[in-house]
């Protein structure tokens, strides 16, 4: 039996005779919890810290969700409004905002999916979902099996992500999607996605000052961390996205594409990249028909993402403590930019370790560059 995160240590007491399975916790965080090796029956447990300040009935402001289960279509935020989903709540729909502002959904309970049949031929059901917003606010609730993807932000500026958990087994089921927004904080959740785990891409306007912190990732199909392939999705004119970081961020599991990747397939410029203690606790990359590489690094022309038809640049990249603890026999990384003028440069990379083996060169960590196309790829 093996219980995640690693770091814990934790170690249960197994009784076979009554089919029980003990272990202790001394702290919140999100576990999960595999059997006989098997990850098909895994339990996700959200050992939740206490909530305080929970909203009052009656006040005007809160749309009040009590324990239940709820059918409610569509809920749509206008300014200064809360929806609060309690603990023992389900609800079965969405919750959207658009050109809204200060609004916050919270609580402890779920907002699911399930019901929703699949969006291909039809409208994708997203259950968070907030597009030309400011200042949103997005604590503890989880969201489960959603028709396409689970969260998105559009052209929305100022947002904080606390806590939020979500587990979708969808075809198109991203997890966290920020498409064209800046000044957002995600941490302290957990997301397991069918698709992309953790997203940023420009549909319109810039993307810049955006943080990932202290988050759980299982990636069944795809990338655990992707910026891109839509870079220039509204083809502006000096596309960017810039100061991106993810910070403190374990995956659990990771199947089928690279943990780490940037795909640049429109023209923008990508810029000021950090990624800082990461750890990868099982990378099985490649399985069925996905790419088997830990890293990603590439300025590409994709018949199905691309938008523009100039090549864009990525021009500094820092991965500062990359640690992968289990995985593939081989877990080869590639760079490699379009041509001499569309580049990835400036990349750094240092303190990673593969398997327990120290990488200092990039022989070290098979990792493949194209010295056509990239400039001062550095490992330390």
């Amino acid at each position: 039996m093996t219980i995640r995160p690693l770091k814990y240590h934790i170690k249960p007491e197994i009784d076979v005779k009554n089919h029980r399975v003990t272990f202790y916790i001394d702290q919140p965080d999100n576990y999960t919890v595999e059997f006989n090796k098997n990850v098909k029956r895994a339990v996700h447990i959200f050992a939740n810290e206490i909530e305080e300040n929970v909203p009052k009935k009656d006040d005007k402001n809160v749309l009040y969700i009590g324990p239940g289960e709820w059918n409610i279509e569509n809920i749509v935020l206008e300014d200064g409004k809360t929806v609060y989903v309690s603990g023992g709540a389900v609800v079965h729909g969405i919750i959207n905002a658009n050109f809204a502002s200060n609004v916050k959904v919270r609580g402890r309970g779920i907002i699911d999916g399930s019901g929703i049949r699949g969006w291909k031929g039809r409208t994708p059901r997203i259950p968070l979902k907030f597009d030309n917003c400011t200042n949103i606010s997005v604590e503890g609730i989880c969201a489960l099996n959603a028709n396409a993807w689970c969260f998105q932000a559009y052209d929305t500026i100022g947002g904080k992500i606390d806590g939020l958990k979500i587990i979708t087994s969808r075809p198109n089921g991203d997890g966290i999607s920020l498409q064209s927004c800046k000044s957002f904080k995600v941490q302290n959740g957990f997301v397991r996605t069918w698709d992309d785990s953790l997203v940023v891409k420009n549909y319109d306007e810039n993307s810049t000052n955006i943080r990932f912190k202290n988050m759980q990732i299982w990636t069944d199909l795809a990338q655990s961390m992707e910026i891109g392939y839509e870079t220039n999705k509204g083809q502006k004119e000096n596309s960017k996205i810039e100061d991106i970081s993810f910070e403190d961020i374990t995956v659990l599991h990771n199947f089928h594409k690279p943990v780490l990747s940037i795909h640049n397939a429109d023209d923008a410029l990508i810029t000021n990249i950090n990624y800082k203690n990461i750890v990868v606790e099982d990378a099985s990359v490649g399985q069925g028909d996905g790419t088997p590489q830990l890293i990603d690094l590439g300025i590409v022309q994709n018949s199905s993402w691309s938008a523009t038809r100039e090549r864009g640049t990525i021009d500094g990249v820092t991965i500062d403590g990359f640690k992968v603890l289990y995985g593939n026999k081989f877990l080869p990384s590639k760079v490699e930019g379009y041509d001499d003028s569309h580049k990835v440069k400036n990349v750094t990379m240092k303190g990673l370790k593969i398997k327990g083996k120290a990488i200092k060169s990039l022989e070290d960590g098979g990792i493949e560059v194209n010295p056509l196309s990239t400039e001062n790829i550095a490992v330390k």
